[in-house]
């Protein structure tokens, strides 16, 4: 477990992800996603 931590933690800091998600982004990309398969059907 104290293994696991210390990588997590060491991924965290070398991570190219933002410290938060893009959410207005992230929900256009899932409306459209949506009323795409709404419209495909």
């Amino acid at each position: 477990m104290t293994r696991l931590t210390t990588e997590n933690d060491e991924a965290t800091t070398a991570s190219p992800l933002p410290p938060e998600p893009d959410r207005a982004r992230v929900e256009d990309f899932l409306v459209r996603t949506r009323r795409a398969s709404a419209s495909a059907g």
